[in-house]
């Protein structure tokens, strides 16, 4: 059974009173964007707690679980042992030090995430606190999901509506797992995919922090990653910028999918170079010899045919995901009018290259 796109009260007034049907419960998605409709204080108090806690409790063979901040989602997450078939669990708007489960064994394969970093991009005495949360996550997970095959951290710039009231785990929970000593060694020996994700979101500081993060996780477990997410490719390149990329590739010798999603943070700064430089350096360093699939959703520059003759340089290329976030110019102009036909040739270069698959970012799709 999945449930999802009704209401939080009106799927939980269902599995509450019928343990039955929670049992059956594998899909549990709550709305994406609980901010639309927008409920009023009164509106929210009105859902019944005990109904939605009754509710987790009786899913009990839940395996896949999309959750938003609410009172039915805090049950599950802070009790994610007593669930042994969940393995796939996305989270929007949860803290780790405030909604997190025992150090106990999860069946956790899959993790994503999502936390709002709108106010650390405001107030930047605030980041340390945002780099305690990143580690203490991965400390829990180290701790607790010897499964883990997926792992993302996504920071988003959202207005979401914050909680009213928040939980806290346990301080006697909270000391057990910083008492636990900061790994040096590989836990998660199934670990394939690990991305750090920056959705729309810009910090006046913290660059470096955020690239020794990144380097401290792909450099424990490059051994085993073969596919890697992280921040670049945004609105111009720089030296220093394709260097960590560069840098975080040569750590996984396995490396078969690599994605850059855009975002100035990645870049650092340094000399600045042209877009078909920096790709040029990308496609034919060693450390991403093997790839399989790329994606970038911006790659700083407009689309040609030298755009096809850079990625021939990637024998075992299955996969190419490229875009013109900001519409540079070029034969398709600057005027913001969809040109999809114009598009069609150019790709036409892709497929002599004998790629399978080949797609555009572009915001005037959407």
């Amino acid at each position: 059974m999945i449930l999802a796109h009704k209401s939080l009260a009106y799927k939980s007034l269902n599995i509450n009173r019928n343990p039955k049907s929670g049992a059956q419960v594998r899909t549990f998605v709550t709305d994406p964007e609980p901010r639309r409709p927008r409920l009023s204080t009164h509106q929210r108090t009105e859902i019944d707690e005990n109904l939605l806690l009754g509710a987790a409790k009786n899913m009990t063979c839940l395996s896949k679980a999309l959750f938003n901040f609410n009172p039915l989602a805090v049950q599950v997450v802070t009790t994610l042992p007593l669930y042994p078939e969940l393995t796939d669990l996305s989270l929007d708007g949860f803290t780790p030090s405030k909604h997190i489960w025992k150090n106990e064994k999860t069946s956790l394969r899959k993790l994503h995430w999502k936390k709002s970093a709108t106010q650390y991009t405001y107030y930047a005495d605030k980041l340390p606190d945002m780099f305690v949360e990143l580690r203490l996550l991965l400390k829990v997970v180290e701790a607790t999901c010897p499964d883990m095959e997926v792992f993302n951290i996504e920071l988003a710039n959202t207005n979401s509506i914050p909680p009213e009231r928040d939980t806290v785990v346990p301080p006697e929970l909270m000391a057990e797992y910083n008492a636990l000593l900061e790994q040096t060694e590989a836990r998660l020996s199934k670990l394939r995919r690990f991305g750090f994700i920056m959705n729309r979101v810009h910090f006046h500081a913290g660059n470096e922090e955020i690239r020794t993060f990144i380097l401290d996780v792909v450099g424990r477990y490059g051994h085993c990653l073969e596919s890697i997410t992280i921040p670049g490719g945004a609105h111009a390149w720089t030296r220093e910028g394709l260097d960590f990329i560069l840098k975080v590739c040569s750590l996984v010798p396995n490396l078969r999918e690599l994605n850059v999603l855009g975002n100035d943070l990645g870049l650092g700064s340094g000399s600045k170079l042209g877009s078909m430089e920096a790709l040029r350096a990308l496609t034919t360093s060693p450390a991403t010899a093997k790839i399989e699939k790329f994606s970038i959703m911006n790659m700083g520059g407009h689309f040609s045919k030298e755009t096809g003759e850079v990625f021939k340089a990637w024998k075992n290329l299955k996969f190419l995901q490229v875009g013109d976030e900001d519409i540079s110019g070029g034969p398709f102009g600057d005027d913001g009018r969809p040109q999809f036909d114009e598009y069609r040739p150019v790709s036409t270069i892709f497929d002599m290259a004998t790629f399978w698959h080949v797609d555009w970012y572009d915001r005037r799709r959407s």
